[in-house]
């Protein structure tokens, strides 16, 4: 697969304010296509409308809330529709509330809320503007699905719709964290997470992977990640190394990061808990200049 091209296009896609006439439009699909027919990640039939307006939101909430709803939905069937809105907070950054609103004909899927979100948060990186917002996706410039970045409401949070997921749970893994010299700014290590999420979503969550390698262009680096399977046979008696790991680490390792503020070049080692500290699996987090790339915003 190549993942790079794919990084690439969306790291210069453009996005557009909302007209004021724009309206949704209720075909998406044809007679006889199947839902599943859509690609697993963003091709050059995606694009997004955004409309910032309103107050600021606050940057690590905003980060987190991502990460929050992105790894929700990356567990999930990607064909999966959404009937009803989706609300996520991170509870430990709970100033910012993302909603997925479906639309009425039935089109909005979890790719598409999932595609969504990574546009909208990439906006908000590369333009530096962490901001109410309103982002219609579209496919084929036919509207998929809504999401709103606002600043959270006094109250409780209701979630009327439970995706039906792997796994929730990351508590039977440990992640160990070796950073090195080289600091990375904070922006661009959430952006390789957001992007591997999409990634990781579109592969089976349970099928063993061996090795998963990423390219993502940040605002200032690019940024290369790689995991790797621990081959011994200890680790591969016990536990697979799948797209469900990685992708409850991913959305594990950036409240490592925020709380204790390092934003480094790193080694990271995971171990699974319940297996008595087995580890299953490796990755590493290297940055480089982005030779002959301009322009981030």
């Amino acid at each position: 697969m190549n993942w790079l091209a794919f990084l690439l296009a969306l790291a210069f896609c453009k996005a557009a304010s909302i007209p004021a006439d724009s309206a949704p439009i209720t075909n998406l699909t044809q007679p006889g296509t199947s839902i599943s027919a859509f690609p697993d990640k963003p091709d050059a039939n995606w694009d997004y409308l955004i409309d910032p307006k309103g107050p600021k939101l606050d940057e690590t909430a905003s980060l987190m809330v991502c990460v929050r709803a992105m790894q929700d939905l990356a567990l999930a069937n990607l064909d999966q529709p959404i009937r009803e809105q989706l609300k996520y907070i991170e509870p430990e950054f709970p100033s910012v509330t993302i909603v997925v609103v479906p639309n009425t004909v039935g089109t909005t899927t979890v790719r598409f809320a999932l595609w969504t979100i990574l546009s909208a948060i990439q906006d908000m990186i590369l333009s530096n503007r962490f901001q109410t917002s309103e982002v219609r996706g579209r496919y084929k410039r036919y509207f998929v699905g809504i999401v709103r970045f606002s600043v959270t409401s006094p109250g409780p949070l209701a979630t009327p719709q439970q995706l039906d997921a792997s796994s929730n749970d990351d508590r039977r893994l440990d992640c160990i964290v070796q950073y090195l010299d080289k600091a990375i700014e904070r922006k661009d290590v959430f952006l390789t997470m957001f992007f591997t999420l999409v990634v990781l979503a579109s592969q089976s969550k349970t099928e063993p992977l061996n090795v998963v390698t990423l390219r993502t262009l940040g605002r200032t680096v690019q940024v290369s990640t790689i995991w790797n399977r621990d081959r011994t046979a200890r680790a591969a008696a016990t536990q697979p190394w799948n797209a469900e790991n990685l992708i409850l680490l991913v959305g594990y390792l950036p409240r490592i990061l925020v709380q204790t503020n390092k934003f480094y070049e790193m080694n990271i080692e995971v171990k699974n808990r319940a297996l008595g500290g087995v580890v299953i699996g490796r990755g590493v987090l290297r940055s480089s200049p982005r030779t002959g790339l301009t322009g981030t915003s």
